[in-house]
């Protein structure tokens, strides 16, 4: 394992790969696993849009990470074609949802774009949060278990 810097008090995480988009293309989302996390900084960059057609992509979460994928209400990011070379960012709370998420985004019909979204995690879910193993979301670091 490579070396772990614990001076750093988040994660940064891809939530789907850069890549180049065409019409009605849906990006594979990556799903996030937000145990022991108290916050996610969410960031979505894409390149010039071609197109007027709104496309839009949404936060969704799960109780188990492959099934009952639901939108998060009011984590929407909907753009036109007037936002070019654009980074559309958010914070989600993550107290208040399901244990996975990911970012699903849809690309309206029209040309192509380049685009790729990102999560900085930070603050723990609680005073029980603490650097061992049995905590999870930080459980594939090295170190030995605080009893």
């Amino acid at each position: 394992m490579a070396g772990t810097d614990f001076s750093s008090v988040g994660r940064v995480v891809m939530l789907f790969a850069p890549d180049e988009y065409g019409a009605g293309a849906s990006a594979t989302p990556i799903v996030l696993d937000t145990k022991g996390w108290r916050w996610a900084h969410i960031s979505f960059a894409f390149g010039a849009v071609t197109s007027p057609q709104v496309k839009v992509a949404n936060i969704e979460e799960s109780d188990d990470g492959s099934t009952g994928w639901t939108a998060v209400s009011g984590a929407q990011f909907a753009w036109r074609n007037v936002l070019q070379n654009t980074t559309l960012e958010g914070v989600l709370d993550l107290l208040a949802r399901k244990r996975y998420i990911r970012f699903a985004p849809t690309f309206g019909t029209g040309g192509v774009t380049n685009a790729a979204c990102n999560a900085v995690l930070w603050g723990s879910d609680g005073p029980s949060f603490a650097i061992d193993k049995s905590t999870g979301g930080a459980d594939e670091l090295e170190f030995n278990v605080l009893t």
